[in-house]
């Protein structure tokens, strides 16, 4: 079996009720929107802020107000308070799961060794 990264693997191991998608998104603010070209989303107008133009207004934090102010408008990714307790509960218990299931896989295994 591959490894696994820590976040697949606590979203697979979290029972459904757990399952929110916090993230975390860093930016050093040392990429030139403008003279790259690719991103006309940060260069040009925007028709949702009456003609704003990120990359222009904000400079450096262009990245983070476009993410923050058009992805909390748009699909409101903060969590509740409850989906937030209800994570931190699964998250602060996930290495316990793991090793009873990992205990319980064991001695299931030696079991069946036993019997045949």
């Amino acid at each position: 079996m591959a490894l696994q990264s820590p976040v697949s693997l606590s979203i697979r191991v979290c029972p459904s009720r757990y399952r929110c998608m916090p993230s975390a998104s860093c930016s050093l603010g040392n990429f030139d929107w403008t003279r790259s070209g690719k991103f006309p989303s940060f260069t040009e107008p925007s028709d949702g802020y009456h003609g704003l133009v990120f990359s222009e207004t904000f400079g450096k934090s262009a990245f983070a107000v476009k993410l923050r102010v058009e992805l909390l408008r748009d699909i409101g990714p903060a969590l509740n308070p409850f989906g937030a307790f209800l994570l931190i509960q699964g998250l602060e218990t996930l290495s316990l799961r793991g090793q009873r299931h990992s205990e319980n896989a064991l001695e299931l295994a030696k079991c069946a060794l036993t019997s045949t």
